[in-house]
C-alpha cells in the first residue's frame, strides 16, 4: 500500500510550501492547488484521500470548490481552513460534508494531528464498508443455501418459539415465515410425539448441548377434508436439532440463546419401508399358503374318494345320493381355491377363458341357495350377454364371498339381488371408472338387503387382508350397527 494522498488548496504560496513541507516530513504523498480550478482538475486526474481546503480563494470559494469535488468522489475527506473563522462558516462547513475545520494561524501539530484523526477515520470507515459488503454477500449465500435447501431448517428463541424458518416450511407443511414467527415448537409436533420433543436441545432449554437424530411427525397446515391418509395431515421426518450460545462479556460465561435445527422429510422413504415390508409379508404369506393349499388338495382328494365309494351302494334315486352330489361340488370349489393359492405361491399368471359369467353367477347361486335357505337369490341377468374373458375360479371365489357376507349381514335372513347388464363405456368415462380403455363390457352387479358397512370401512375394503371380524370370524367385514345396503359391482372386459 502506497503512502496516503493529500492535495493542499491554498492561494498563498507561502502556506502551501510550508503545509506540503510537514506533511511530506510524516511520509504522505502532498499536491499543492492555487486556486478552486486548478484543485478540481487535480482531483479529476488524481485520486485523493485528504483535501486542505482553504476558504477564502478569489473566484472560487472553499465551499464551492468542496461541492464540485463530492460530486467527483464522495468519499473523499476535507478538511476547511481559513484566517476569518466564525461560527456560521464552521457550521456550514461541518454541514456541507467537511471533516473538520481549522482556524489560521495553527500550529503544525495541530494541523499533523487533525490530518492523522481525518485520514485514520477514513480508513477505518473504508473497513466498515469492506466488512459490511463481506458480510452481506455471506448473508445472501447463507439465505439462498438455507431457502434453496430440500430441508427444513429453523431456529428457536431460548423460549422455545421460532425465530427463523426456510421457505421450505411453506412448500412441505404449508406454514408461511410470518405464520410461524413467535409460535412454540410444539404446535406442528403429532400429539403422539410431543414427549420425544422434550429434551433440551429440541424443545429450546438449556439442558443439553446437542440433541440426537429423532424421528417424529409433524402436522401439517392443512389437511384435505375427507382424507383418512395419514400422509395427507402429517410428514415423518428425522430431526436433528443443536443449543446454541452466545459470549457474556460481563458474566464470562455463555449464554443460551436457543435451539437451531435441521428436519428431512422421510414420508416417502417411510412409505417405501412399509410397502417393502408389505411385499415380504405377502411373499411368505404366499409360501405359507402354497404349503397349506398343497396339504388341503390331498385332504380334499380322500373327502371326494370316500364320497363316490359311499355312492356307489346307494340307488341313484335315493335323496342321500343327490346329498353326496352337493358334496363333489363343494370339494371342486375347494380344488379350485387350493389351485389359486397354489398359482398365488408361484406368481403364475392366472387361467383366463372366455366364459358367459351368467353361467358362473347360476351355479354358484344355485350351490349356495342350498345350504342357505333363510336367503332368497334374486337373479336378472341379460339374456344377450356378451361372453367374458375370466378366472372362473377367481370369479366363483369371490361370489363365494359376497354370499358369505351377505349372510352373515343378514342374520334373520333376506334377499341377495344379482344382475349382469352389457355396458359400452364411452371414452370420456373409462377413466373414472379406472378401466384401461373405452369399449364393450359387462357389468355383473350383487347387492342383498343386509346392514351394510360404513364409508370408513368403505376405503378400506381393498387393503389385503382387511377384516373387521375377530379371529375365526371368516372373510370379509361385519358392522354392528345399520347403515346402507351393500353392493358390489365388477366390470368384466367383454369380447
Amino acid at each position: 500500500m502506497g503512502a496516503e494522498r493529500i492535495l493542499v488548496v491554498d492561494d498563498e504560496a507561502r502556506v502551501l510550501d510550508s503545509i506540503q513541507f510537514f506533511l511530506a516530513r510524516e511520509g504522505y504523498d502532498v499536491d499543492k492547488a492555487s486556486c478552486g480550478t486548478d484543485a478540481i482538475a487535480l482531483v479529476q486526474e488524481k485520486r485523493f484521500d485528504l483535501i486542505l481546503l482553504d476558504v477564502s480563494m478569489p473566484g472560487m470559494d472553499g465551499f464551492e470548490v468542496m461541492d464540485h469535488v463530492f460530486e467527483i468522489d464522495p468519499d473523499l475527506f476535507v478538511i476547511m481552513v481559513t484566517g476569518y473563522a466564525t461560527v456560521e462558516s464552521a457550521v456550514r462547513a461541518l454541514k456541507q460534508g467537511a471533516y473538520d475545520y481549522l482556524k489560521k494561524p495553527f500550529e503544525y501539530a495541530d494541523l499533523i494531528k487533525t490530518v492523522k484523526n481525518a485520514l485514520s477515520q477514513k480508513r477505518l470507515i473504508l473497513e466498515n464498508r469492506t466488512v459490511s459488503a463481506r458480510l452481506e454477500v455471506s448473508e445472501r449465500q447463507y439465505r439462498y443455501m438455507v431457502n434453496n435447501s430440500p430441508d427444513l431448517i429453523y431456529t428457536l428463541d431460548a423460549n422455545g418459539c421460532f425465530s427463523f424458518v426456510n421457505s421450505e416450511f411453506e412448500k412441505v407443511l404449508g406454514y408461511s415465515q410470518a405464520e410461524m414467527f413467535g409460535r412454540p415448537f410444539q404446535v406442528i409436533v403429532h400429539p403422539g410425539d410431543l414427549k420425544a420433543c422434550e429434551c433440551g436441545a429440541i424443545a429450546g432449554t438449556r439442558e443439553s448441548e446437542e440433541g440426537g437424530i429423532l424421528q417424529i411427525r409433524l402436522k401439517k397446515a392443512v389437511t384435505k377434508p375427507g382424507n383418512n391418509d395419514f400422509y395427507s395431515g402429517f410428514i415423518s421426518v428425522e430431526l436433528k436439532a443443536t443449543a446454541m450460545y452466545f459470549p457474556d462479556d460481563d458474566a464470562n460465561e455463555e449464554v443460551f440463546i436457543g435451539t437451531y435445527g435441521v428436519a428431512r422429510d422421510m414420508t416417502e422413504r417411510i412409505n417405501l419401508q412399509e410397502q417393502l415390508h408389505q411385499a415380504q409379508k405377502m411373499e411368505a404369506i404366499g409360501t405359507l399358503a402354497g404349503g397349506i393349499a398343497h396339504d388341503f388338495n390331498n385332504i380334499l382328494m380322500g373327502i371326494q374318494g370316500y364320497a363316490s365309494l359311499v355312492r356307489t351302494t346307494l340307488d341313484p334315486a335315493t335323496p342321500e345320493y343327490r346329498k353326496l352330489g352337493c358334496v363333489d361340488d363343494y370339494v371342486n370349489s375347494g380344488s379350485d381355491m387350493t389351485r389359486q393359492l397354489l398359482g398365488f405361491a408361484q406368481k403364475s399368471d392366472h387361467e383366463l377363458c372366455l366364459i358367459n359369467i351368467n353361467y358362473i353367477l347360476k351355479m354358484s347361486a344355485k350351490m349356495f341357495g342350498r345350504t342357505k335357505k333363510s336367503i332368497v337369490i334374486r337373479q336378472n341377468l341379460q339374456k344377450d350377454l356378451w361372453s367374458s374373458e375370466v378366472d372362473e375360479g377367481q370369479i366363483k371365489q369371490v361370489l363365494l364371498n359376497l354370499y358369505v357376507n351377505a349372510w352373515q349381514a343378514m342374520p334373520g335372513g333376506g334377499h341377495i339381488y344379482i344382475k349382469t347388464e352389457n355396458v359400452n363405456v364411452a371414452k370420456s368415462k373409462f377413466g373414472e371408472l379406472g378401466l384401461p380403455r373405452p369399449g364393450r363390457y359387462v357389468r355383473a352387479s350383487v347387492t342383498d338387503s343386509g346392514i351394510g358397512m360404513d364409508k370408513e370401512i368403505m376405503e378400506k375394503i381393498f387393503d389385503p387382508f382387511f377384516t373387521t371380524k375377530e379371529m375365526g370370524g371368516g372373510p370379509g367385514w361385519d358392522l354392528p350397527r345399520p347403515t346402507v345396503s351393500s353392493r358390489a359391482t365388477a366390470v368384466l372386459s367383454g369380447c
